[in-house]
């Protein structure tokens, strides 16, 4: 293996770093345009702890800064959960034959899950009581 493909394999590598888990949820995303910030629906394709891949009738250009909202109910998931994290759009594509794009969003930090103020207490909490 040469020093080029010992690169490109490493690339590969650090890239896929967090299993990804093939997700197909709706997704809201904002985004910064021209002073607004617009929201728009997609749908996930798939997700890891720092980022994910959507599908969005709209093109978002590549290092946009974005913040989103992933709503994840139904069958095989016991009670809805809702996902955010905020990110940067890396890479975009067409999406054939389809109208739209598909986008590629990296996250500084790990995508988190959203708790409203009126939470079920979790397993740490109910011990210091």
């Amino acid at each position: 293996m040469n020093d080029s493909s010992a690169t490109i394999a490493s690339s590969f590598l650090e890239r896929r770093r967090y299993r990804r888990y093939d997700l197909k949820y709706s997704v809201r995303l904002r985004f910064s345009a021209t002073g607004s910030l617009p929201e728009i629906e997609g749908s996930s394709r798939n997700v890891s702890v720092l980022g994910l891949l959507l599908e969005s009738p709209v093109r978002i250009p590549v290092g946009s800064r974005v913040h989103f909202t992933m709503n994840l109910r139904g069958e095989p998931i016991l009670r809805p959960i809702q996902l955010v994290g905020d990110g940067e759009v890396r890479r975009v594509e067409p999406c054939p034959p389809d109208p739209g794009f598909v986008i590629a969003v990296a996250c500084e930090d790990p995508i988190t899950e959203m708790r409203d103020l009126a939470h079920v207490p979790d397993s740490r909490e109910l011990q210091t009581s």
